[in-house]
């Protein structure tokens, strides 16, 4: 639950600002009571919770595996959503090292070619006088 909401808290606090706002403006136009306006904010933080709520009953299980509750994965799990974050994990571990190597790769190229440089400007400098 706590990943689900750190993950989602700005959407939702921004849904509430906006209709917070929304209902100040009406409520300032005065075409509608201030008592309505409080009675409608609360049906929609009501709403808006009641959303959070069905929509992380739907995906807990992945939730409580991102919020490391469990470590369940093994090999021969034949759970597709376990097969899939495997898969995107493994994915992106290959991808992470491949960019070292390439990073590691050219590091090294730019202190050979500064060591090249320096060394041919020395030669000619010290030759010079």
């Amino acid at each position: 639950m706590k990943f689900y909401l750190k993950q989602h808290k700005s959407r939702y606090f921004g849904l509430l600002l906006i209709f917070a706002f929304l209902l100040g403006i009406v409520g300032l136009a005065g075409g509608v009571s201030w008592s309505l306006l409080i009675y409608l904010f609360f049906v929609g933080a009501f709403l808006l919770v009641g959303g959070m709520l069905f929509a992380y009953t739907r995906q807990r299980r992945l939730y409580a595996f991102l919020s490391d509750q469990t470590k369940r994965i093994l090999p021969g799990d034949q759970d597709h959503l376990s097969q899939a974050i495997s898969y995107k994990v493994n994915q992106l571990l290959q991808e992470q090292e491949n960019q070292l190597t390439k990073e590691s790769r050219e590091k090294e190229q730019q202190v050979t070619f500064i060591n090249l440089w320096v060394h041919q400007m020395k030669t000619p400098i010290a030759s010079w006088k």
